[in-house]
């Protein structure tokens, strides 16, 4: 309930904890005199929870180790700046958190050693201090790091003469 003064009011309603969606506000509004009108449909908006996610890499090709430098942030749907909220970057099942302000997050992420070589996605999960979200993904690619050489013979045991193939077999960091 609020008060009319000369024919205005304001109401405030905190929608960080709202659903996404259509949304319809009915005022009904009643004077000192006991008159009464219902304005249905008095105002109609939609709520969208989604932000708009952003984020490169300074390295696209990376060995095992390495750090890799993440820069991004997030806008609203109206691609004003979020405040502040917290990021998650996922790669290969593993989670690591930062936080962001004014729309802008920075984060030094390690490339486990153990990593295997090739194509990887890092996936950014972004949140606002409202509950809006949103989500984009990198690839990086992993360049194989050699450990070790293992050599395989064609035959254990051979003759004087015998003709024997070696294979050779080069393991990387994975």
């Amino acid at each position: 309930t609020v008060n009319i003064v000369n024919g205005e009011f304001a109401y405030l309603y905190n929608t960080k904890e709202s659903l996404s969606g259509d949304y319809k506000l009915n005022v009904d509004a009643r004077d000192g005199f006991g008159n009464n009108m219902l304005f249905e449909n008095a105002l109609e908006f939609t709520l969208i929870n989604e932000l708009s996610v952003y984020a490169e890499l300074n390295k696209k090709s990376v060995l095992p180790g390495s750090l890799v430098e993440i820069t991004g942030g997030s806008n609203t749907i109206l691609q004003e700046d979020t405040l502040e909220g917290s990021v998650k970057i996922s790669l290969d099942g593993k989670d690591y958190t930062s936080d962001f302000r004014y729309g802008r997050f920075n984060y030094q992420l390690k490339i486990p050693e153990d990593i295997k070589s090739g194509e990887h996605d890092i996936y950014l999960k972004v949140i606002d201090l409202y509950g809006n979200r949103g989500e984009t993904a990198k690839n990086i690619e992993i360049i194989p790091l050699p450990s070790r050489i293992e050599f395989e013979l064609s035959s254990k045991s051979v003759n004087p003469g015998d003709k024997v193939s070696v294979t050779p077999l080069l393991f990387d960091q994975a």
